[in-house]
């Protein structure tokens, strides 16, 4: 990533990024499809270069687990029944969500490679408070192109925005839209850095 042709925000959040070796974050997670509508609450956690964890807290897949460590396959189970575990594709739809995002999604090194691969594409606003802290938003017009973690369902999405801390430089919320419709969004909870997380973090 060519942080210094970026600017502003997504240049200090990519700077600030470029220092993570691991994370954690909780993600309170809604979605709408056609008239279908969806909220999650995950656990996630995510170590370079390709270690990753996702656990649904709450709502539909409750107790749901996936890992993943870089292969094609993901192995899923049940929390307290890892003996009966599988090995399936990450984009399967038993362990994706309404919209089809699951265990590769909220890579935030992907995210990121996004915003700034189409910089020409993005734009800065002062954005809303969150949770106390007040935000800029970091606007994608994502019509036309496509991520390398979209799901085919994102297909539609036409604007993808960061909402990052003022303070901190990290991001606090991700919502995307079709059209003036939003889809999906992220409230971004307890996000921890470089924790050096151990394998078992990974199980």
């Amino acid at each position: 990533m060519l942080i210094a042709a970026l600017a502003g925000a997504l240049a200090a959040l990519s700077l600030e990024w470029s220092h993570v070796r691991d994370y954690t974050v909780t993600i309170e997670a809604r979605e709408v499809r056609g008239e279908r509508s969806a909220q999650q609450i995950l656990r996630y956690a995510y170590r370079r270069p390709d270690s990753a964890r996702l656990e649904v807290l709450a709502g539909p897949k409750r107790g749901s687990i996936v890992v993943w460590h870089g292969d094609d396959l993901a192995v899923a189970y049940r929390r307290g029944l890892r003996i009966f575990s599988v090995r399936l594709e990450p984009w399967d739809e038993r362990v994706t969500s309404l919209r089809g995002n699951g265990v590769l999604t909220p890579n935030f090194d992907k995210v990121l490679a996004c915003f700034a691969g189409h910089g020409s594409r993005v734009s800065e606003r002062r954005g809303p408070v969150v949770e106390g802290e007040s935000t800029t938003a970091i606007v994608l017009a994502h019509a036309g192109i496509a991520c390398e973690l979209d799901s085919p369902v994102d297909r539609e999405v036409t604007r993808d925005v960061l909402y990052v801390s003022q303070r901190t430089r990290l991001p606090v919320r991700r919502e995307r839209f079709a059209g003036a419709r939003l889809v999906e969004s992220w409230e971004l909870r307890d996000l921890q850095l470089n924790r050096d997380l151990p394998d078992s973090a990974f199980r």
